[in-house]
């Protein structure tokens, strides 16, 4: 049985031939190729305010993609932490491309988890402590840019192919200067690099590019000649994003007649768990296998290249993947493209594909379709070298994918769009455009354990968090450019933080607590019990209390110890299996039998309680205080239904 959870979010995959005694009511789960994938509920949220500025004074945005390192439970078991690494794209640009120089956001970041519902929402327990910001350089050390490529040629140095390059007037933020020429960079996809440094992925070229520690870069990884946009029979890196200072410099054609979509490169970057491979994926199709329109253009490219040597990757691996469509606000067909990709183990992917316009900002508040799919390249076709020439296409103009090519399996999954869990932090999908509404745009993940075990101690596997961050485009009212120098207000007139979501995944018996508590109540009784079950919990407690108390008495404490369990179980696990209820023989109103059967798990009856179960979870309210609990003279019971005798 194999688990993963998630920052930000909590997931796990389970063998499908694996039956449990108590199964979670999940919110979505999925078993792709044997493996079954289980979301069970929003365990986290937080954002970093989209005014905020970094140490060189400009807006920050960290949503393009993320990646987390030493990340740890604290002492106490209350918290996690770790360094988070945010990687902004190319700038501010709803009004046209900037010379901002690209870079990477240092956070540590901190997740505790709070009880949270719809009824008593939680306030955001995810946080950033701001720690630094790497710029990005070129190969000599001159800054890199979010401008627009220029629309033929590029820029050469030893040992690198053409790299995209913006030739520039005065400081390339319309402002008075000397003018210049840089590297550009949009960049999408993040990982870090084994040796040190970062992987980046980027849509311009559609490269991958690798930087060092201090953030000049080393290497870079040209696709495919079938990749690479033309115009005019010739390589043109220019994606039809003019810069603010002359909106009318504009590529003709504008769209490439081959190779990548404007905007829409290498979005997904990820890396094997050993960092010996890298995998890259494209946000949509080329132009040439329907990539022109977005009804067609499903069937994208997913490469892999050996990182054996890091000095010199090699192209080993080509796959098709098959993006799902949806149908949108007018009722028509389109493919959600998509923009980050998360590899799970052996040869299974996660993947982010989303709709687009829908969200905090825009004219649609309601989204259609953003999720966290999974596909697995097992039994496709490695299309490595075969259809990797100039024009050459995997796909037909239409968007049908050649009838030799097997593509990967593709298995929809956890959707973000679930109101009942984002309420549980105060936010939705849809509905007024407040503080609360989802942003558009989903485009980072990052996977940390919730146990520093090799296995969460139940028998089912590893458990993660999910962590999923949103681009907000560095829109803002209080917004700077060019080191500060460049005040601006978006003309949307909105402000969007970067948000984060984290999910969560559960399992069946004492794997449904959380694992703090868990944690703290093993110990011998349990094994000489064999506890394998909530209600074998239970039970066993029951069969305790004569031994600590001299009393067979159910005590109030014990009452309010229960409560806690159950509601531990609901609002930081998001349990909803099978659950313990107690009836007290004194009081019809007490014995629960929402089944209707009293079960008592192998256990000899009791004269005094009798234990039931629900087969559909139901909370417990509280009517005990905490003063009362304490009350324990005279032995006298209280019940849930509070009432004195």
């Amino acid at each position: 049985m194999v688990l993963f959870r998630t920052g930000l979010a909590a997931l796990s995959v389970v063998s499908a031939a694996v039956a449990s005694t108590c199964v979670p009511r999940a919110v979505n789960t999925t078993t792709c190729n044997g493996k079954r994938y289980i979301y069970d509920g929003l365990s986290g949220y937080g954002f970093v305010p989209g005014s905020a500025r970094d140490k060189y004074g400009d807006t920050i945005s960290i949503g393009s993609s993320i990646a987390i390192e030493s990340w740890e439970r604290s002492k106490c078991g209350s918290s996690y932490e770790g360094i988070l690494y945010g990687l902004p794209d190319r700038g501010w640009n709803t009004e046209g491309t900037l010379n901002y120089q690209p870079r990477i956001h240092k956070y540590t970041v901190r997740l505790t988890p709070v009880p949270a519902s719809l009824s008593k929402p939680a306030q955001p327990n995810v946080e950033f402590e701001y720690l630094d910001t790497i710029l990005l350089t070129g190969p000599d050390g001159t800054p890199t840019t979010g401008l627009d490529p220029d629309f033929a040629g590029g820029a050469t140095y030893p040992g690198f192919p053409v790299l995209p390059a913006a030739t520039y007037p005065g400081d390339g933020f319309g402002g008075p200067g000397a003018g210049g020429r840089r590297v550009c960079l949009d960049p999408e996809g993040l990982v870090l690099a084994r040796g040190g440094g970062f992987w980046i992925s980027d849509e311009y070229g559609p490269y991958v590019y690798r930087f060092d520690s201090s953030g000049k870069m080393v290497h870079a990884i040209a696709p495919p000649e079938a990749i690479l946009p033309r115009r005019n029979d010739t390589v043109s890196f220019s994606a039809n994003s003019p810069p603010r200072y002359d909106p009318a410099k504009l590529p003709t054609p504008g769209d490439p007649t081959l190779g990548r979509q404007n905007n829409q490169g290498f979005e997904g970057l990820t890396a094997s768990a050993d960092g010996k491979t890298l995998y890259v994926l494209l946000q949509s199709a080329a132009e040439q296998e329907g990539g022109a329109s977005a009804p067609t253009r499903r069937h994208v490219r997913l490469l892999a290249y050996s990182l054996s040597n890091e000095e010199a990757p090699t192209y080993t691996g080509e796959w098709v993947v098959p993006l799902p469509t949806f149908v949108n606000a007018a009722g028509k067909d389109r493919v959600a493209a998509q923009s980050e990709l998360h590899h799970a183990g052996g040869t299974q992917f996660l993947v982010l594909p989303r709709d687009s316009g829908a969200g905090r900002g825009m004219d649609d508040a309601l989204s259609r379709y953003r999720r966290v799919d999974v596909f697995d390249v097992a039994g496709a076709t490695d299309v490595a070298g075969k259809y990797d020439g100039v024009g050459d296409a995997v796909a037909s103009a239409g968007g049908v994918l050649k009838d030799e090519i097997t593509p990967v399996t593709y298995c929809s999954w956890l959707d973000f769009n679930v109101n009942s869990q984002l309420g549980k932090f105060g936010l939705h999908n849809g509905g007024e455009q407040d503080e609360g509404l989802l942003n558009e745009k989903w485009e980072g993940l990052a996977l940390v354990p919730v146990s520093d075990d090799e296995e969460d101690g139940s028998g089912g596997g590893k458990e993660y968090f999910l962590f999923a961050s949103s681009d907000n485009d560095f829109i803002t009212q209080d917004g700077y450019m060019n080191g500060g120098l460049l005040p601006y207000q978006d003309e949307s007139g909105f402000s969007l933080d970067n948000q984060m979501l984290v999910f969560r995944d559960a399992e069946s018996g004492l794997a449904c607590i959380h694992p703090d508590y868990r944690n703290k109540v093993r110990h011998t009784c349990f094994i000489l019990y064999q506890v394998v079950t909530l209600a074998d919990y239970g039970m066993l407690h029951y069969y305790q209390t004569p031994f600590v108390h001299n009393s067979a008495t159910f005590l109030l404490w014990h009452r309010h110890y229960n409560w806690v369990l159950d509601q531990d179980l609901h609002d930081l696990c998001g349990y909803s299996g099978v659950f313990p209820y107690w009836g007290w023989g004194l009081d019809r109103e007490n014995r629960q039998t929402i089944s209707g059967t009293n079960t008592m798990y192998n256990r000899p009856p009791s004269a005094e309680a009798k234990l039931t179960d629900s087969k559909a979870f139901e909370p417990i309210s509280r009517n005990v205080t905490i003063e009362q609990t304490m009350d324990t003279v005279g032995g006298t019971p209280l019940c849930y239904v509070y009432k004195p005798w």
